[in-house]
């Protein structure tokens, strides 16, 4: 993973200004005295539509599956001209303005993420990185951006307005050329390592591999669910059920994201630690029971760093399935779409129901880290006998067809 480095970093960096934008958003938004529910729900829809529009929109369709690194490229530079073009429009901020742009930008935000998920699952597809260099390249990409846009747009918002984000964003958004610059320096040619099914057993891959895409998106969307549960329900539980402070609400929170980011040079891919995703459903089901058992923040903190260990390493399984099991371009956009508009519509709707259960936080996050432990469970009972059916019979098949020397 070191030798990946710069271009994580750069990565990270460019995909930090979805990131910072959307928490500077929402701040702004809640200082204008609008809702942070109905915005995050407006700009899910938002993302929805254009998730609906780009599905049946053959011109750009077409120019997403011909070239994804044009593709983000173009998103990028849109991105920075946005930046600058909102730059008189929000001189004097009001909320229409700001949902004007949170609007603008969740288009971009999607469409960041289909491209780039689309151009690692092609650098898989072509064999110049395996599924599990790609997982956890685009996974530490993600959880460094997250905190680095959140860090950006807390220090910008406290020396200036949004004026003052939108310079910074275009400045992310521009660092997106420096991307490929690296991936070609970086990743060597190979051979493509994808072999190609024979006629006999050519439906039943399709079937299997179809069965696991499915269940790598539904995983990818109960894992979605644990975080927006983390991140609604624990400021709940830090302030009125267990009167932290917010330092230490910070290292619990911290220590999640701590957590998640050793896993990504952990999760190896041959060898013994390859194997950590599989108890996954154990970490994620005793860092949620803590917040109802534990009183003192540290010994909580560092059940959340194992918590968001777990959570990482099953995330990055599950993308590699997914890497794995798509056979064109086409594919690859279809699930990425398919992936981000789930991801966007979980987080903007999950606070709304979450928001029914705060009255019992820490036994709710409990009675919910239950629910999610079965899911995961069945998910990897499920992968298993599916997987474990395709190479049986791809075996017999190949042992019937083998022809024998007579004597």
């Amino acid at each position: 993973m070191l030798q990946y480095l710069y271009l994580i970093i750069v990565l990270s960096f460019t995909l930090a200004g979805d990131s910072l934008f959307n928490v500077a958003i929402i701040w702004r938004v809640l200082a204008q005295g609008g809702s942070a529910k109905t915005l995050g729900l407006f700009l899910c829809l938002v993302t929805i539509l254009i998730f609906i529009l780009q599905e049946f929109s053959g011109k750009f369709k077409k120019l997403l599956q011909s070239n994804p690194q044009r593709s983000f490229t173009w998103v990028r530079i849109t991105g920075v001209i946005s930046s600058l073009g909102f730059l008189p429009l929000l001189w004097r901020e009001n909320t229409v303005m700001l949902y004007l742009a949170g609007m603008i930008f969740a288009i971009l935000s999607f469409l960041t993420m289909i491209t780039v998920e689309a151009i690692m699952g092609e650098e898989v597809l072509h064999g110049r990185l395996s599924s599990n260099k790609a997982s956890r390249i685009l996974q530490t990409a993600i959880q460094i951006s997250a905190f680095l846009g959140a860090s950006i747009a807390g220090f910008v918002l406290s020396i200036g307005n949004m004026k003052s984000v939108l310079i910074v964003n275009a400045m992310t958004y521009a660092s997106g050329a420096l991307f490929f610059i690296l991936l070609s320096r970086h990743i060597k040619s190979k051979n493509n390592i994808k072999q190609s099914s024979n006629d006999s057993s050519n439906k039943l891959f399709r079937v299997t591999h179809t069965g696991i895409l499915w269940v790598s998106l539904i995983g990818l969307a109960i894992l979605t669910l644990q975080i927006s549960a983390f991140n609604f329900l624990v400021p709940f539980i830090s302030q009125y059920e267990k009167a932290w402070t917010a330092t230490e609400f910070g290292y619990i929170d911290a220590a999640a994201g701590l957590g998640a980011f050793f896993c990504t040079f952990v999760m190896t891919e041959r060898g013994y630690l390859s194997y950590i995703w599989l108890f996954s459903f154990i970490g994620i089901l005793i860092g949620d029971c803590l917040f109802r058992f534990l009183n003192n923040p540290y010994y909580v903190a560092v059940g959340v760093f194992f918590l968001g260990f777990f959570v990482n390493a099953f995330r990055i399984k599950l993308r590699e399935f997914m890497y794995e099991s798509v056979s064109s371009t086409n594919e690859i956009l279809l699930w990425t779409g398919r992936m981000t508009a789930m991801n966007a519509f979980i987080k903007a709707v999950s606070p709304l129901a979450l928001a029914f259960i705060t009255l019992k936080p820490t036994q709710n996050f409990m009675i919910l880290g239950f629910l999610i432990t079965l899911c995961f469970i069945l998910i990897e009972v499920i992968y298993f006998t599916v997987s474990g059916t395709y190479r049986n019979k791809t075996i017999l098949q190949n042992l019937n067809k083998a022809s024998f020397p007579t004597t």
